[in-house]
């Protein structure tokens, strides 16, 4: 086994020859250097190896390598006339410092045998060596050979394994010193380490034990060591030497080292020997478990980082991190006096001083991920990686890239290792960003990746990003990254951590407010200082930004995108609509929040919003909502040039829809359509659509059959050479009008389209006449506008046939200028049937406006009563016994409506019964004639069939649903209160919550909000009468009057037995618990009565039932009373279908129980009367909660549930 150096570092033979110059500073207040009297600077020539990692001078050199070596060179009085023995010593390049600094003997040693021949190799090329290269240089002459080992230290290097490392072959050594650079690196070779470091320096104490006593007699004082490695003002280190320390730039005069430690003392205790290791704590698993070894060894381990900060020595290194090495000492542990080991506070305490907070950023190449990562640089709480998983895509994939070979030599490529000990590594700053591209997130990888620490994603239209990829290498679909980006933002939401997603565009455009916004999503404060650095290259930069960076190198700051864009190059036009879709998609999630931005609208609320996630047929595929998109070539969009059909869904029929199907055929053949698909695939294609929504019932389909696309824009319908596109668009959709208390008109200016200019009886999409009516409807604040023929006639509505009522009579517009509905032509049916009087005729406006009765017409619609014309009330201003009359008769038909699908299945039944296909065919043509309907297809059958099971599951599934449902949950933001919120809003119910800290209220609804909950909340002071009362204001108005759910939560008490009790104390608990709590009930009853079945739930407590704590008498009296509450409230309130119950939970361990709860002796008290023997979780008690809330339990009331693992039938009391 080799040193802890990562042996894929070591593999390979090939090198370089590299040069690392040790600068020293001009000035050390009159004091030259100790360790370079005769220069300025120490220049050290190294052969490398290509694969390891290098700095800036191209060395490969581990980071704590150079670190010691500079201690060494800053503190040359420590090692002087010593003997030091460095274990894993790799290229050698802290011995040759070792050298430099005239210690007495260097020992180095390794355990790769090419790492030790280079070893060697570095050694000469330092004219450095053994004795017997000594003699080889200079011959035999013995004064040649004495003055060349005087100028230079004795140096040895030879094989060491740790793991097969003998006391018997390090028992010629008897070190002062021992060095280690990062030796702390591999759990499983710790113990090895840990066994060489013990032999090493037991070897000096068994040399001479006065020396040791003389330790000890310096330890016995450290009884706690921290990270600074202060020790309560006595001295930290066994050789207790801060002899030279350096702090901006002073320099402690040498000289004064004796007088400062205790003259002699100081050469007394170095002769007890010391270890120096220098480590990154990738990892602080690892770390902890070289702590404990080292503890069961009998060291002692202390961190010396502040107390001897060596001088920067390699300032030109800009991507040497001095910052992330610690340095520890290892002195030998006393028997007599056992010393505090240090704890994992020495690189920050889990969730302390040392761990970050990761913020990732994901995004596809070229979308200012650079500019994005100098700009969180400048802040003043973080530290940035570029790029950390950028070697591991390399490793895995064949991605050619000009810099591939070096990278891999040069970067960890362990995935797993990134993670854990670079990703999520301690650190000194608050957050470390991390810059990512999408499509270096591997499968393999650490879920930690994902699941921990916050996330964004970036993105950037392919418009802009392919033409500035294909400057550099030649662009993939996988280069891009943008499927792994919407997985990214797929998997983060399934984890409950929605993330922001940013476009580059608005990032340029307005930094300032995008930043503001990217901030408050990610929960940090904005900084000024995010949007401007300096131009050049960065040290944070990785080794590939001589090929990316370029442009970026020369900003300061976001710039806005130039004016115009560059040529789109063709040769990536398959890219870009392999991509764009993607680009759209994430685009849609982008959030402009903020108030710095300039939105062009606020997102509108959907009427109904089971409609956002809806469905639609185009051409001749289903597509989601954003994706149903129709080209800009088809003849729709250049000349309105389509036809179109409105059904309605009702129960699993589709009313009329045979006489609409006519009309539709009848249009397109009036239009001189061409390739007009068939009857049978325009069912097809709307029972497919509506079966993939699972629209059954109160559904309504835009069915619209346009020329098609045209092979160049232009009026021709030659140029429409692909058919005709079929558009089929469904939507859940209550109906549009009033058809209870009635509707207002107004007559517009804008006249009805004459026959003579385009006949309305081809129902085409060519609405604008419709539309300029309807405008004027809107001004006059009128549901719809009615429309006069040239002559001055009424022809119809905007959207709608007329009918009026006169004496009995029943009069409509002919349909020379109106179009003649189907739902028109079934009220007429319906007119004649109910032995009215029908008249069809031209109808002057007066005669409107002077009618008994008034309504209109249409699918949506159906009979809608108009109450007032153009400002004059229709007859009494009351919907009237004709049109109520019509109505019920209409709503008759629709329910004794049966589609061909119904009789089909009615049919197939019959058939299979009897096993006679002839059964089938009569009664088919039977009921086919009576009803004039054509024979379904399979797919209308199936239809059928689907729509009838829908509506029983729907009718089960609503009864254990909270779907849609209004929920006011009291004391929301914590415990309990907590877990109610989280439970009903992830049933679907729309919660309103409250709490009295505006922050805790402001990071829980952001918490919600990411997890997709609809709650809302507002500060309240439940113990203020005025606070209840503008709270139920508050929730009326979200609720518009109604409230299905109350939750009673709130409450608190006061720790104190019955004689200690106050008046005020009594009062404050009495008001808080029992008052405000009927206080809201009497206020919400309205609006629980309006809801229609309204449900209370009161939190009451175990206390109400059993005596648990005599620390509780009145909270317990308050839950009692509550109790009685409820079982009052449920029989008074019954009438008004408001159903009243309590829940009394047990000890349940949330945030407001740990104070108690963490109590040993207290919590194994309850757990063991308990006879579930485990505390309640929140879940516990929220479940049963919303059990209560589910209509299903529709007859449950007035009862209290004891929700405590069987705690109060067991029967004992905690007084």
């Amino acid at each position: 086994m080799s040193s802890l150096k990562d042996d894929r570092l070591v593999k390979g033979s090939a090198r370089v020859h590299k040069c690392i110059s040790f600068l020293f500073p001009d000035v050390f207040l009159g004091c030259e250097p100790p360790s370079c009297p005769k220069q300025s600077n120490l220049v050290v020539p190294l052969h490398c190896s290509l694969n390891m990692l290098e700095g800036d001078t191209g060395c490969s050199v581990w980071p704590s390598s150079l670190y010691l070596s500079e201690f060494i060179l800053s503190f040359p009085d420590i090692f002087s006339n010593k003997s030091c023995f460095e274990v894993g010593s790799g290229v050698g390049l802290v011995g040759i410092c070792l050298s430099h600094v005239k210690a007495s003997q260097v020992i180095l040693s390794d355990g790769d045998l090419s790492t030790l021949s280079n070893m060697k190799l570095n050694l000469k090329l330092n004219q450095l060596g053994a004795e017997t290269d000594v003699l080889e240089r200079f011959g035999e002459d013995p004064n040649t050979v004495k003055a060349e080992m005087c100028n230079k230290s004795k140096v040895k290097c030879f094989h060491l394994p740790w793991e097969s490392a003998t006391e018997s072959e390090l028992e010629e050594y008897l070190p002062d010193i021992i060095l280690g650079a990062d030796v702390i690196y591999d759990p499983s070779c710790l113990p090895h380490l840990l066994r060489v470091l013990v032999i090493l320096l037991k070897q000096k104490k068994a040399y001479t034990q006065t020396w040791e006593e003389s330790c000890e007699g310096r330890l016995q004082d450290a009884e706690h060591i921290d990270v600074n490695g202060a020790s309560e003002g006595k001295s930290l280190f066994a050789h207790d030497i801060q002899c030279v320390t350096i702090q901006n730039g002073n320099r402690t005069d040498p000289c004064q080292v004796e007088e400062l430690h205790g003259g002699s003392s100081v050469a007394r205790l170095m002769k007890c020997p010391v270890a120096y290791i220098a480590s990154v704590i990738r990892n602080i698993d690892t770390f902890n478990c070289f702590l404990k070894l080292a503890e069961e060894a009998n060291l002692v381990i202390a961190d010396i980082t502040e107390a001897l900060v060596p001088l920067n020595l390699l300032p030109y290194m800009q991507s040497y991190n001095r910052s992330s090495i610690r340095l520890f000492t290892n002195p030998i542990k006393t028997h007599s006096r056992k010393l505090t080991r240090i704890t994992q506070n020495m690189v920050g305490k889990e969730q302390g001083e040392g761990e970050v907070e990761v913020i990732h950023s994901w995004s596809a190449p070229r979308s200012l991920s650079t500019s994005l990562m100098y700009s969180f640089a400048q802040r003043d709480d973080m530290e940035v990686l570029d790029e950390p998983l950028y070697a591991t895509f390399l490793k895995v994939s064949d991605v050619e890239r000009p810099y591939r070979e070096e990278l891999l030599s040069k970067m960890e490529s362990d995935g797993d290792k990134v993670v854990k000990e670079i990703i999520f590594a301690p650190g000194e700053k608050k957050y470390r960003f991390c810059k990512h591209m999408s499509k270096q997130r591997l499968p393999g990888l650490p879920s930690d990746l994902v699941k921990k620490g916050k996330h964004f994603i970036l993105i950037r239209n392919p418009l802009d990003i392919l033409p500035s990829f294909g400057k550099v290498v030649p662009p993939s679909f996988l280069d891009l990254g943008l499927a792994e980006l919407v997985s990214i933002y797929n998997d983060l939401c399934q984890l409950g951590k929605r993330p922001p997603v940013i476009d580059a565009t608005d990032l340029a455009q307005n930094p300032e407010a995008t930043l503001h916004s990217l901030c408050e999503d990610l929960g940090i404060p904005f900084q000024d200082s995010m949007l401007r650095w300096e131009a050049g290259p960065k040290p944070i930069d990785g080794m590939w930004a001589p090929w990316w960076y370029k442009s970026v190198h020369k900003s300061t700051g976001f710039s806005s995108t130039r004016k115009y864009p560059e040529p789109f190059p063709h040769s990536h036009y398959d890219l870009l609509e392999q991509s764009l879709p993607l680009y759209n998609w994430l685009r849609r999630h982008v959030r402009q929040a903020s108030t710095l931005l300039k939105t062009p609208l606020p997102p509108p609320d959907l009427p109904v919003p089971a409609n956002k996630k809806l469905l639609a047929w185009v051409g001749d595929e289903i597509l989601p909502r954003e994706s149903a998109k129709v080209s800009v070539f088809d003849s729709v969009v250049q000349g309105g040039d389509s036809v179109w059909e409105g059904l309605r869904v009702y129960r699993g029929k589709i009313f009329k829809l045979e006489e609409h199907l006519d009309r539709l055929f009848d249009s397109a053949k009036a239009l001189a359509f061409k390739n007009v698909p068939t009857r049978e695939e325009v069912k097809e294609a709307i029972f497919r659509t509506l079966i993939r929504n699972g629209m059954f019932d109160n559904s309504h389909i835009r069915l619209s059959l346009t020329r098609g696309k045209k092979v160049t824009s232009g009026m021709s319908p030659a140029f429409n050479l692909y058919g005709c596109t079929l558009i089929v668009l469904p939507e859940w959709k209550p109906p549009v009008y009033d058809n209870t208390h009635g509707v207002t008109l107004v007559t517009a200016t804008t006249r009805r389209n004459s026959p003579n200019n385009l006949d309305s009886k081809i129902h085409h999409n060519n609405l604008l006449n419709n539309i300029l009516a309807k405008i004027e409807g809107n001004n006059a604040n009128a549901d719809d506008a009615i429309m006069l023929d040239k002559d001055g006639f009424v022809s119809e509505t905007n959207a709608t046939n007329i009918f009026l009522v006169k004496k009995g009579r029943v009069l409509t517009p002919h349909a020379d200028y109106c179009l003649p509905g189907i739902t028109r032509a079934t009220v007429m049916d319906l007119v004649v049937k109910e032995g009215l009087v029908l008249e069809e005729r031209r109808i002057s406006l007066s005669e409107f406006h002077t009618a008994d009765e008034v309504w209109t017409t249409g699918t949506m619609g159906e009979l809608t009563p108009a109450v007032k014309i153009d400002g004059r009330e229709v007859g009494d201003g009351q919907v009237g016994p004709v049109t109520r009359r019509l109505q019920n008769a209409y709503k008759k038909l629709t329910e004794d409506c049966v589609s061909i699908a119904s009789i089909t299945v009615k049919a197939l039944q019959i058939s299979d019964a009897c096993g006679d296909d002839n059964i089938i065919l009569a009664f088919l043509c039977m009921l086919t004639q009576k009803l004039k309907l054509l024979i379904g297809v399979d797919l209308e059958e199936r239809f059928v069939k689907m729509s009838q099971s829908q509506q029983e599951n729907s009718s089960r599934d609503k009864r254990w649903s909270l779907q849609g449902m209004t929920a006011l949950v009291t004391g929301g933001t914590k415990g309990l209160g907590y877990a109610v919120v989280g439970e009903l809003a992830a049933l679907g119910a729309i919660v309103h919550t409250c709490g009295r800290s505006q922050e805790q209220l402001r990071e829980n609804l952001r918490e919600w909000k990411a997890k997709g909950f609809k709650v809302t909340g507002s500060v309240c002071d439940l113990s203020s009468n005025a606070d209840r009362e503008k709270l139920m204001e508050e929730v009326s108005s979200f609720f518009d009057g109604k409230l299905d759910i109350l939750i009673n939560n709130a409450g608190g008490n006061i720790h104190k037995g019955t004689l200690d009790y106050t008046t005020e104390d009594f009062v404050s608990i009495m008001n808080t618990n029992l008052g405000s709590a009927f206080h809201l009930s009497q206020l919400a009853h309205p609006l629980l009565k309006a809801s229609g079945a309204g449900r209370i739930v009161f939190m009451s407590s175990i206390a109400s039932v059993v005596s648990i704590n005599p620390q509780y008498p009145i909270y317990s009296a308050t839950k009692g009373a509550m109790n009685q509450l409820t079982r009052n409230l449920a029989c008074e309130w019954a009438k008004d279908n408001i159903r009243v119950n309590a829940v009394a939970p047990w000890a349940v361990r949330t945030p407001l129980t740990e104070h108690f709860l963490d109590d040993e002796k207290i919590l194994k008290d309850v757990v063991n009367r308990t006879p579930m023997k485990r505390l309640g979780e929140p879940g516990d008690v929220s479940s049963v909660v919303a059990f209560l809330c589910f209509p299903a339990p529709g007859f449950l009331t007035g009862q209290v549930i004891c929700v405590d693992g069987g705690m109060s039938v067991n029967g004992f009391s905690m007084g």
